[in-house]
């Protein structure tokens, strides 16, 4: 004990170095970076067997990942063709009951808008709108009344059977491409139809705003309080599983709950439509749905039983030395049910719609605007004087700022409204606008006084006058009389004693009564006069039940008088020059970006139809006629060797084989090699690296199409080192070496690809990776050192994951661009050496063609073009370089970590 106490009272000098490190109650061997005096780094050998295991279970890892996901794409490619077809089918059906409900909601140009284009823009008072549209169909009528319809005829029946005769060559041609072009026109005349009508119900809509807020507004009353309307379902008693009671309900058809909330309950004709709108039969929980929630819930039931034991597995696999391998397998989450039933479900879609409706309406209300406005610029015109003063230089503010007054006399003086607007927003405090406008008013009085001999003062008065008189004539005819007239349906529902006399003279002398009385418009004394007659005949003629009923209207009517007397409304369409405008400011990205889109459709798009197109007629030599072709399978039967015996199936096989096999090897040796050299260029201690990066940056200088035709010559028949080789007796014969060699299917002559294409890809990757490579931060190298990791390590750890990561889109793009790289096999084997007859290939193909060669050959170079088969090969080449992009890219760790980067 007391050799103990002795110890722990013994000064640091007097112990001896050992004892610290010995008696330190701090653990020092978990702290890699201090525990280095007794750190031990792990031989070499082990290390590389783990670095080589750990690389070999990631390697395995992402081939299976590859696997899961060519399987996983080939399922989303079917089921995405299904749900295609459902969706489209579902889609037209949205179309078409949208256009339907438009027609049924709108007024008379809405639904006039149906046949004469800009009918509901020229209501609106968008005189130029209106006329485009107008003027677009007149255009779209005189297209298809002098031609159009041929095109389209002559697109059905192209070629030789649409005459019965031979026809001259290209006719065919010709017909495909008016025919295309006619398909356009239809789909410009569906697109712009659907633009006009939205443009006149937008107007209409415009117009009565509130009306269309409050209908919403009363659905999102229904959908809160369904069951204060008990007319509009059925409902009894049943007995659950469980043997518990709970009540059975079914919402009546959409027709019946519309005419029940309109005859029963007294909402407006466009209230009962929109609550009519409201799925109904999502108002209630699934549990209580019929076959289709239990048969979901079925099988989502079992999902989240597979998944509880999914996450047993994963905690055990973590828990191993290599679960940081398994990440990418290891966050399956089960798929989340995105819940469509229950009352709250659909509130919240209500209360989506109305903020949608307001967001998108709200601003064409100008009535505060335009008060607004008019109020600021009357300030300004009421003190001519002062406004004289800014103009000319003389007021206080321009005194400050040290301006020279300008000499007002002087009949000559040019003064900008412009330049004056400045002054005058300094003396008033105005907008840009307002000071524009009063400079403007001020200068054209003075320009007009020799004429007219009114003083400027004079005339901005009268000027003022004027739009005072304009602006109290706007506020009476939007604010007072509206809102009288509001007040005036309402009173009007709840007086039917008053008014039923009225009624019974007719419809024109009730609506004359009500306009004088009640300050109606005729348009609200007509629909009070529909209601009339609607309660009169429900009630057959009591008057007591009709009072009942036109009074519940008036309560129904009641929140929007409310709304009108809060809000004063005043709804315009915004004019054409307003619109064009917009697309230089907020919608300026449309603009620009509606040149480029143009530009790809003409130069991208329809090229793609067509050929796509060429891929389902007989487009192929020999023809009786050449250039003449009908619709047919005749090309996709060739490819599939369907429709005769020559070897296309095969051909095609074995040339796709050999271009996965070149776009593999031609990427990744480019790839790896290239990152080699530049780790040893860039390697501490490397002398004259400029001269090395010189060098290979000269292969990249010169261009790739020369580099390929001397190789051509250097390896090709004659050759310096075929003639070499000939002389020494190591070949029999000059024409079966290297490119030639046909006895091992050109197999010598692909390895030289592979090898030419290396000395031509590594410098780009060299020169790519170098960048990358001088922005690792060192820290990270210094960190691994100290922790004992060897170079291997910190290259897989460190060095490759940074590269991969910022290559790995480029990385792809070579990888696609190498699946079509036409210039290296054209230049240097011209796709030879060509077959010896122990592989049959077809229509020119030869053992180093890739899909891009053999395609070239059969549409361009040979004597007998096959256009429909090349399409095919076309559409096929397209299929499989989307099938690896799609599933490479989503594997990148630049797509899925990005973060982790920044």
């Amino acid at each position: 004990m007391a050799n103990e106490i002795h110890t722990s009272t013994t000064t640091q000098e007097e112990k001896p170095a050992s004892s610290v490190s010995e008696k330190s109650p701090i653990d020092f061997k978990g702290v890699s970076a201090l525990s280095q005096s007794s750190y031990e780094p792990e031989p070499w050998y082990v290390s590389l067997g783990w670095t080589l295991l750990d690389w070999l279970i990631s390697l395995g890892l992402f081939f299976l990942g590859l696997i899961l996901d060519i399987f996983k794409a080939l399922w989303n490619v079917i089921r995405g063709f299904f749900v295609g077809i459902v969706k489209g089918a579902v889609g037209i059906g949205r179309y078409f009951r949208n256009q339907y409900r438009m027609l049924v909601e709108g007024d008379g140009f809405v639904k006039g808008s149906f046949f004469i284009w800009g009918l509901g823009n020229f209501s609106g008072k968008q005189y130029v709108q209106g006329g485009i549209f107008l003027g677009a169909e007149l255009l779209i009528i005189a297209y298809f009344a002098f031609g159009g319809v041929t095109s389209i005829t002559n697109l059905i029946f192209i070629g030789e059977a649409s005459a019965g005769q031979e026809l001259p060559n290209l006719t065919s041609v010709g017909y495909l491409i008016s025919g295309i072009v006619a398909v356009v026109m239809i789909a410009a005349l569906v697109y712009l139809w659907n633009v006009e009508l939205h443009s006149a119900y937008d107007n209409y809509v415009i117009r009565h705003n509130f009306y269309f807020l409050q209908a919403r507004q009363d659905a999102l009353l229904v959908a809160k309080n369904y069951s204060n309307f008990p007319a509009i379902y059925t409902s009894k008693k049943a007995v659950a599983k469980d043997g518990s009671s709970y009540t059975k309900i079914k919402f009546f058809n959409h027709w019946k709950i519309r005419k029940i909330m309109r005859e029963v309950y007294g909402f407006s004709k466009l209230s009962s439509r929109y609550i009519s709108y409201l799925p109904f039969k999502r108002l209630l929980n699934r549990s209580a749905s019929a076959f289709s929630s239990r048969f979901v819930g079925f099988f989502y039931g079992i999902g989240d039983r597979m998944y509880a034991h999914y996450a047993k597995l994963r905690d055990k696999i973590k828990a191993g030395k290599f679960s940081s391998l398994f990440g990418d397998f290891l966050l399956w989450q089960p798929f989340k049910h995105v819940e469509r039933y229950g009352q709250s479900v659909v509130v919240g879609e209500a209360e989506a719609s109305i903020n949608k409706f307001r967001h998108t309406y709200d601003k064409y209300n100008d009535y505060l605007a335009y008060v607004r406005d008019t109020n600021s610029l009357l300030d300004v015109l009421s003190q001519p004087q002062v406004l004289e003063d800014a103009i000319f230089a003389r007021d206080s503010f321009s005194k400050k700022n040290g301006l020279s007054p300008l000499d007002s006399s002087d009949p000559k003086l040019k003064i900008d409204p412009k330049t004056a607007a400045s002054r005058v927003i300094a003396a008033f405090e105005c907008s840009y606008n307002d000071a524009v406008s009063a400079a403007g008013f001020y200068l054209r009085a003075r320009k007009d006084q020799a004429k007219t001999g009114v003083e400027p003062k004079a005339k901005i008065m009268a000027i003022r006058d004027a739009l005072l008189k304009q602006r109290d004539a706007f506020i009476d005819k939007n604010n007072t009389r509206l809102l009288r007239g509001v007040h005036g349906v309402e009173n009007a529902l709840r007086s039917f004693k008053t008014y039923y006399p009225d009624f019974q003279q007719g419809k024109a002398s009730f609506v004359s009564v009500l306009v004088q009385k009640e300050g109606c418009s005729s348009t609200q004394a007509e629909a009070v006069y529909s209601d009339y007659a609607l309660a009169i005949r429900l009630s057959k003629d009591d008057e007591t039940q009709s009072a009942a009923l036109l009074n519940q209207m008036a309560d129904r009517y009641h929140p929007l008088a409310v709304t009108f007397e809060t809000y004063p409304f005043h709804g315009r369409p915004i004019i054409f020059k307003k619109n064009i405008k917009r697309y230089a400011d907020e919608k300026f990205a449309v603009t620009v970006l509606s040149l480029p889109t143009i530009a790809a459709l003409i130069t991208v798009i329809i090229p793609l139809i067509f050929s796509i197109i060429i891929a389902f007629t007989n487009w192929n030599y020999p023809r009786t006629s050449y250039g003449n072709f009908d619709w047919d399978f005749e090309s996709w039967l060739k490819v599939t060797d369907l429709g005769g015996g020559e070897n296309y199936t095969g051909t095609f096989m074995y040339i796709l084989g050999w271009t996965i096999v070149w776009a593999f090897f031609a990427t990744f040796t480019n790839y790896l090699f290239g990152i080699i050299l530049a780790l040893l260029i860039n390697k501490k201690g490397i002398r004259l690296k400029k001269m090395w990066r010189t060098i290979f940056v000269i292969t990249v200088a010169i261009p790739q199409f020369i580099t390929l035709l001397a190789m051509r010559k250097i390896l090709g028949d004659g050759g310096p080192i075929s003639t070499w080789f000939y002389e020494k007796g190591w070949v029999s014969s000059l024409g079966t070496f290297w490119l030639n060699d046909q006895a091992h299917h050109g197999l010598s002559a692909k390895i030289t690809l592979i090898v030419v294409n290396m000395w031509i890809g590594i410098p780009y990757t060299m020169l790519s990776t170098s960048g990358i490579l001088m922005n690792i931060p060192e820290d990270l190298y210094e960190s691994a050192r100290i922790d004992g990791a060897s170079p291997w390590t910190q290259f897989w750890k460190i060095t490759m994951p940074y590269i991969l990561f910022v290559t790995g889109p480029s990385l792809l793009t070579s990888f696609i661009g190498n699946i079509n790289n036409f210039n290296v096999i054209y230049f240097l084997t011209g796709g030879g050496p060509a077959s010896d007859g122990s592989i049959v290939l077809a229509n020119n193909a030869q053992y180093t063609d890739l899909l891009i060669t053999w395609l070239y050959k059969m549409t361009v170079t040979a004597s007998k073009p096959t256009y429909g088969v090349g399409s095919c090969l076309g559409i096929l080449i397209f299929v499989i370089c989307a099938f690896f992009s799609l599933i490479i890219y989503s594997r990148l760790g630049s797509t899925k970590n990005e973060e982790e980067f920044q």
